[in-house]
């Protein structure tokens, strides 16, 4: 019986959100930890052919400082209160891995033969959380070495049934109901240190969700930070239902409407392929059985009845949509050249002051810049892409702008020179108004003049009759 009102992954949010680091990198460290759990034994499809199992890689990429280990640690300390769950971190040999995973448990099973008889049976495992709070320092070493561990890890994402290796030193070997789930951090500058532009698209890449972020969402003093008595019962009442969830089993099986509503979206989605970049192919090859993961994940979250709603599935595609949104930034440094990193640096600088003299830009960056004429081409190349705008202050200064920035700074001119014409189409209504008005009292006080003129003629004409 489950203890949380709500879903685990909103409960897991609410616990957590007196902490920086951005929301979507908790979000996918909750599904990684709850994908974790479930150890090969809840699947879709049939398991004996077709079948989808709900583990994940995970890569949260930022900036230092971003807090990605922050949230990815927080998930890990859940995990350690589960039994049975084998935690591979840092550093690791393609044999090491092979063999921290070789039989990592038996499981006994209890059922009933064609003759009703009971019988006892029992199935092996070989199943693995790796950790990797620097993806560089996992997937970095000899080329031969990393190429081979990237194999493995391409291989074990499907968790095939029987799996083959062979070692120097055991020989041949196998590994049998694999389940491997992978959560890690990186910059996008480490990240171009474990990748080759040739793995843009590939098999390896194409298995990641990559969830970028750029800044952290809050700021948040050590002194400010409070986890109270209410938080505590509520991480109890969480790890308690992460243990419930770790002893589910069986078949997720998809409501009517939802069998509809995803093959619309599937056919719809065959007519878009080709307006995705190349390195974003290997990822949308692989985002029906992705948004499949993550509904599983979603409604298991919220209950034991392993059924797949419309809304699960919804609610999966949005999540990958936000993913998605910004997984392109992950690979900018991926076999770029070195005007294109000069280029990102130059941009991030212009983004984060908003508006910046070219005289203190140049200063920023001139140590990597070869030439005047150099610096003129990377700057014409971000203005090309549409990312800054440069222009001319009065005293012939040369300033750049972020995009955004000068959006911003055109909308506020906009709104003050509108607000100045109506001040001043005011000012002139009143100014016409005050002439109108002498006018009118010059015309009043002469017709009074003439009147008076009138009555004096009247009394003189009258004062002469009467002489």
């Amino acid at each position: 019986m489950r203890l949380l009102k709500d879903s685990w992954i909103k409960s897991y949010l609410d616990i957590f959100d007196f902490t920086e680091p951005p929301t979507s990198f908790h979000i996918w460290t909750a599904f990684s930890i709850l994908a974790a759990v479930l150890k090969r034994k809840v699947w879709f499809g049939n398991k004996e052919h077709l079948h989808i199992f709900p583990n994940l890689y995970v890569a949260l990429i930022g900036p230092s400082g971003i807090r990605k280990t922050t949230a990815s640690n927080l998930g890990i300390e859940l995990l350690t209160h589960v039994d049975g769950i084998k935690i591979i971190r840092d550093k690791t040999t393609p044999e090491a891995l092979l063999e921290a995973l070789t039989a990592t448990e038996i499981i006994k099973k209890e059922s009933n033969d064609d003759d009703g008889k009971e019988k006892l049976e029992f199935e092996i495992t070989s199943h693995g959380f790796l950790y990797a709070p620097e993806l560089s320092t996992m997937l970095s070493g000899h080329v031969k070495y990393l190429q081979g561990l990237n194999e493995q890890l391409t291989a074990l994402y499907d968790c095939p049934t029987h799996y083959d290796y062979t070692t120097k030193t055991s020989g041949k070997n196998y590994l049998e109901n694999v389940y491997v789930n992978l959560l890690g951090c990186s910059t996008k500058e480490w990240l171009a240190t474990i990748f080759k532009n040739s793995d843009l698209g590939g098999g390896f890449m194409g298995r990641f969700l990559f969830v970028v972020e750029e800044k952290k969402e809050k700021a948040i003093p050590l002194t400010d930070v409070k986890f109270s008595d209410k938080k505590s019962a509520l991480k109890e009442m969480l790890i308690a239902d992460l243990q419930h969830i770790s002893r589910l089993e069986g078949e997720v099986r998809v409501t009517p409407e939802a069998r509809e509503a995803h093959r619309k979206w599937y056919l719809e989605l065959q007519e878009r392929k080709q307006d995705y970049a190349l390195f974003l192919s290997g990822f949308v090859e692989r985002i029906e059985v992705l948004i499949i993961k993550i509904a599983m994940l979603c409604s298991i979250a919220i209950d034991d009845s392993l059924i797949i709603t419309e809304q699960h599935l919804k609610n999966a595609r949005l999540l990958l949509k936000a993913v998605e949104k910004n997984m392109a930034n992950a690979f900018i440094h991926i076999g770029a050249t070195q005007e294109a990193k000069i280029g990102e640096l130059i941009y991030k600088i212009i983004k984060a002051k908003g508006c910046v003299e070219r005289k203190e830009l140049f200063s920023h960056v001139s140590q990597y810049i070869k030439s005047v004429q150099h610096f003129n081409s990377i700057i014409a190349n971000i203005n090309e892409m549409g990312k800054i705008v440069g222009s001319q202050t009065k005293d012939n200064k040369t300033i750049y702008m972020s995009t955004e920035f000068y959006r911003d700074w055109r909308a506020k001119k906009l709104k003050e020179l509108k607000e100045q014409e109506i001040k001043r189409k005011e000012d002139l209504e009143r100014k016409r108004a005050e002439i109108r008005r002498r006018v009118k009292k010059q015309r009043e006080e002469k017709e009074k003049e003439k009147e008076k003129e009138k009555e004096k003629e009247k009394e003189n004409k009258n004062s002469n009759a009467k002489a």
